[in-house]
Formats: structure tokens, C-alpha cells, sequence
């Protein structure tokens, strides 16, 4: 389940845009144990770091067994025009 993350007040009224990546961890059940912000918009970081805190990954199998993996993930913010 991926919920998509709150549009910061402050962002929307500076018209702010732009992608933030986040490196995180899931573990053997799909849980997001760890998450660092790499780059993006500084407006936007906070709320990327927090509706992917929440998000639930397919566990990732390696020879049959569940296993913990690192991922790059990408959050868009786009404004409507």
C-alpha cells in the first residue's frame, strides 16, 4: 500500500516542484525500517520521508527465503496548473 504524500502548505504556496530520492530499507516482511533523503526540494523532503515511511513493499525473496533490501525510491510533486 503506497499512500501519496501531503502537498506541504508552504510548498504549494511558493509553487514548489520536484522529485525527492530516498534511499530506504524494507525488511523480510516489506516494512520500511530505515529511509534517508538523498536530494530534492527542501520544502518537499519531509512529507516524501513520511508517506514513504508508511508504505508496504512485496517482501523480496533471495534462494526461497525472505530477505531485507535497499531501495532508491522516487516521489514525485507535481502541481496542477
Amino acid at each position: 500500500m503506497k499512500t501519496t504524500p501531503e502537498y506541504p502548505p508552504l510548498a504549494k504556496a511558493t509553487r514548489t516542484q520536484g522529485v525527492v530520492e530516498i534511499d530506504a530499507i524494507i525488511d523480510e516482511k516489506g516494512n520500511v525500517v530505515e529511509l534517508r533523503a538523498v536530494s530534492g526540494p527542501p520544502l518537499l523532503i519531509h512529507a516524501a520521508l513520511d508517506a514513504v515511511k508508511s508504505w508496504k513493499f512485496e517482501p523480496t525473496y533471495l534462494d526461497d527465503a525472505p530477505t531485507s533490501v535497499e531501495l532508491n525510491v522516487t516521489v514525485t510533486f507535481e502541481l496542477n496548473h
